[in-house]
């Protein structure tokens, strides 16, 4: 009401409703991220009394270009391609301001070094592969583009290429690794088996060369050599050129 010189006014009646939604804010505004990875957005708003409240559940999310970007009811957004898409949120008519989310190439996420946990003998050689998988779930051979390392080179080394060598009977961490990434498998250096070689030959004697002793017991001297034995092709271990170890 209101009152001049006694006299006073009829009622107004006032209601007071409940604080109404003036704006809303998207954050982060600018972020970025690898193709498949995610990035979750924040919806605030703020209403006529000034007072804020989180409204990320409650708005509609909006991404212009679902071809880079897709983006769920809760605010999790999903790169799909390489570029950039404009995320919004709206409710009750009031629409936010835009936030630039932008998708870059994808990243290394992990290196598997294959064959997991090999064995070979002694003084042969293990080729090992690594593969990369990244965060578009795409995977790609890294084998020539990572470092790779033997833990115990005393017992096997490895070249850039990812062949390794076997030096002493054990076992060596096989390492790749790219950046911050690094993936590992065991080498097992076993004993040969089975490595050697026989030789027999039948020697025949004239008995009419033979003194006229007992021919059933005495002593011979047989000398040889046999060139062909002198190579580890013929199944033996043999270095001596006379044939012999």
């Amino acid at each position: 009401t209101a009152t001049l010189g006694g006299v006073t006014s009829n009622s107004a009646t006032l209601t007071v409703t409940a604080p109404i939604l003036v704006s809303i804010a998207v954050t982060p505004a600018s972020p970025s991220i690898a193709n498949g990875l995610t990035q979750q957005f924040t919806a605030t708003g703020t209403y006529s009394d000034a007072g804020t409240q989180n409204l990320t559940s409650s708005v509609t999310w909006n991404s212009a270009t679902p071809g880079v970007a897709t983006i769920t009811s809760s605010g999790l957004a999903t790169g799909a391609t390489i570029g950039a898409s404009q995320i919004t949120a709206t409710l009750d008519g009031v629409t936010s301001n835009s936030a630039t989310l932008t998708v870059t190439a994808p990243t290394l996420l992990s290196i598997a070094v294959t064959p997991a946990s090999p064995s070979v003998v002694n003084g042969l050689t293990q080729q090992f592969t690594a593969t990369g998988t990244y965060s578009d779930a795409g995977t790609q051979n890294l084998t020539s583009s990572v470092t790779w390392n033997s833990a115990t080179p005393g017992v096997a080394t490895i070249n850039s290429s990812g062949l390794a060598s076997a030096l002493a009977i054990g076992t060596s961490s096989i390492t790749a690794t790219s950046g911050a990434i690094s993936g590992s498998t065991t080498l097992t250096v076993t004993a040969a088996s089975g490595v050697g070689y026989s030789f027999r030959r039948t020697i025949t004697i004239d008995h009419s060369k033979v003194p006229n002793t007992d021919q059933s017991n005495f002593p011979v001297l047989f000398s040889g050599t046999y060139p062909y034995l002198a190579t580890t092709a013929n199944g033996g271990n043999v270095t001596n050129s006379n044939g012999y170890d």
